[in-house]
């Protein structure tokens, strides 16, 4: 029993040495009284820690599973065979109080071999779920070492279609390059081509003139003939002259006072005020004095209102007639004289007042509030000469400019000769990103040279 202790106390049993030590003690108890027997357990092989088990999961199970019916059995008395009648019945007495008595002696033992096959149940079920997780793990692995081998196979197809993307990206970069240079070279060759449309217009226009002039100086000369020009042949000719400049004038137009969509869209601030005082109906129509290329004409067209254009530039006029709007060729003031008192809504005249001398500039004022009726509106804009780029260079860009009119003049000038409720809007500031801040002088020093480009006038006649 000490033995017994001793291994039972000992961290890892060894369980093959215990077993023999079993095998030798009952064998033993049966030498010494051969009246009962021990049913026999049949001999498992032992393993070697160092050699590996031939013996699968399925074996080990039933080995266990035998162990576990021959402890529940235990010690059986011999049927007693070599014995007769009484002597039999008293060996099979005798043997069933030894097995009884000896079963006090072998309670820990019995205890310590269903401990060591519950272990080994235990060890068996681990063994048998560690191989059928190997067997996962072993699928898994094949599956994966299989992914492995199809992204190996995509990073291949991947790298080469990177390298042709790369191939292609580089091809297409020269092509854009090379697609940027044509689309430069079609914008100058556009440019070029807008630049000859415009020359050739010119070219046709001052060739038109020119057919005229000549066609009035033959008609005079033919007229004359054989006597020499009288006073209003002489006029004729001398009318005619004023019209040398027309078409330089237009050129200088297209030149400096911007394209047609720029000027239409800086007189749209007008429209609310004219749509404000009704202005615009057939009762209350609006002339433009000095109508140009008329942009006004357009955009009060293109918003129903009813307006006419007057303009001593044939060129000009003739260009308004072809694009439809109502236009005639005559001095603004003197077509003015020919109206009726109270005749119109509104009279405009934009960049125009700068060209008038100061008795001109009266007259025009002075003819304005007599077409106008009650409620009719004068709006006229020009330059702003307070900011320092206009004043001092810009207004002398057209030579055919008077002197530049102040706000403050104007509106007095305007006040003077009958208008009332005048106000002064200014206009077209240079962008903000030329304006400079930071302080008092910064602030002071972009009013003055990024400010209003220019200014409007507006007064109502009571």
């Amino acid at each position: 029993m000490s033995n017994h202790s001793q291994d039972h106390e000992t961290p890892e049993v060894d369980i093959d040495r215990v077993m023999d030590e079993i095998r030798k003690e009952v064998a033993q108890r049966r030498e010494k009284t051969g009246e009962y027997r021990v049913r026999k357990k049949p001999e498992v092989a032992t393993v070697s820690p160092r050699e590996p088990s031939l013996v699968g999961v399925s074996g080990i199970h039933s080995m266990i599973t035998f162990a576990e019916a021959q402890a529940d059995v235990g010690a059986e008395v011999t049927a007693m065979t070599s014995f007769r009648g009484f002597t039999r019945q008293i060996a099979l007495w005798v043997g069933k109080i030894v097995i009884y008595l000896s079963s006090f002696i072998t309670v820990k033992q019995r205890q310590f071999n269903a401990t060591i096959l519950q272990i080994l149940r235990r060890i068996s079920d681990d063994i048998e779920l560690t191989e059928k997780q190997n067997i996962l793990w072993r699928d898994e692995q094949i599956e994966i070492r299989s992914a492995i081998e199809d992204i190996r196979s995509e990073q291949t197809a991947l790298k080469s279609t990177f390298e042709d993307i790369k191939d292609k990206q580089t091809e297409t970069k020269s092509a854009v390059e090379n697609l940027k240079i044509i689309v430069d070279d079609l914008k100058r060759k556009q440019t070029e081509v807008k630049e000859l449309e415009k020359s050739v217009i010119h070219l046709k226009t001052n060739l038109i003139l020119q057919e005229n002039r000549i066609a009035t100086l033959l008609e005079e000369a033919r007229r004359r003939l054989p006597e020499p020009f009288d006073r209003e042949q002489l006029q004729v000719m001398a009318d005619e002259k004023k019209h040398f400049f027309e078409a330089l004038y237009l050129s200088f137009e297209d030149q400096f006072r911007g394209t047609r969509e720029d000027i239409k869209e800086r007189l749209k601030v007008y429209l609310p005020f004219l749509k404000k005082a009704g202005i615009g109906a057939d009762s209350m129509r609006i002339l433009d004095v000095g109508c140009g290329r008329g942009e006004l004409l357009e955009l009060l067209q293109e918003e129903m209102l009813q307006a006419r254009g007057v303009d001593h530039n044939s060129l000009f006029v003739r260009q308004c007639r072809e694009r439809g709007f109502d236009a005639v060729e005559g001095d603004m003031i003197s077509y003015l004289r020919t109206l009726p008192n109270a005749s119109l809504g509104a009279v405009t005249g934009f960049h125009i007042i700068e060209h008038f001398p100061f008795e001109g500039l009266i007259d025009l004022l002075d003819e304005t509030v007599r077409v106008l009726k009650s409620g009719g509106m004068a709006i006229f804009e020009t330059p702003n000469p307070q900011n320092i780029s206009v004043g001092s260079c810009n207004f002398y860009a057209d030579p055919s400019h008077r002197k530049p009119l102040p706000s403050s003049v104007m509106k007095f000038m305007a006040e003077a000769r009958g208008l009332c409720r005048v106000e002064v809007i200014n206009l077209h500031p240079f962008p903000d990103a030329f304006w400079i801040s930071g302080s008092e002088l910064a602030n002071r020093f972009s009013e003055y040279f990024y400010g209003p480009q220019d200014y409007g006038v507006m007064g109502v006649k009571l």
